[in-house]
């Protein structure tokens, strides 16, 4: 087990040596972060709600959509980025239905997505209908979306719990 833990954090810092040393400007920082884990992590489904950080993540080499927005999030803090420029957005994807969690780079509300290469502003992602905005201490539900009933509360807490568990991973 120790020797996995190991791997993934060489992985981490491999990836964090990499781009921090490049001249990169903030767009291309943010482009390059989310193309690095859509292309080198495998996306899976997963049938339960477990997050997985990002040493984990990179151990494991396969995710889902909660495990590619929280790694991303920690690789971009990693990189010297304020928390305070993102939030995760819940939202359902149109076409199937299904429940869906990526990680929004809040200044120019752009999605980092495992869905899709391209980043786009949410009012421009017509696939996805976002339901909720939070992060590791506050949440805003989306216009129009009814207020939370208490087990959907008790999973947002859930939720914020494990983004707070990995700023502290990253900051100390």
């Amino acid at each position: 087990m120790l020797q996995v833990l190991i791997a993934g954090i060489l992985t981490v810092l491999s990836f964090t040596v990499s781009a921090s040393h490049s001249s990169a400007t903030l767009p291309q920082l943010i482009t390059q972060t989310n193309q690095y884990f859509n292309t080198r992590i495998q996306y899976i489904q997963e049938s339960r709600d477990h997050w997985l950080r990002l040493a984990e993540l990179l151990n494991s080499g396969k995710g889902d959509c909660e495990d590619f927005a929280l790694s991303k999030y920690q690789a971009l803090l990693n990189q010297g980025m304020p928390q305070t420029a993102f939030s995760f957005v819940y939202a359902m994807q149109k076409q199937t239905g299904q429940a869906h969690i990526a990680l929004l780079y809040k200044p120019d509300n752009i999605v980092l997505d495992i869905i899709t290469d391209q980043l786009l502003p949410l009012k421009e992602r017509n696939d996805l209908l976002p339901v909720l905005e939070f992060t590791s201490v506050s949440y805003q539900l989306f216009e129009g979306q009814p207020l939370l009933s208490r087990g959907q509360f008790n999973t947002l807490l859930q939720w914020q719990k494990v983004v707070y568990r990995a700023e502290r991973d990253i900051t100390g």
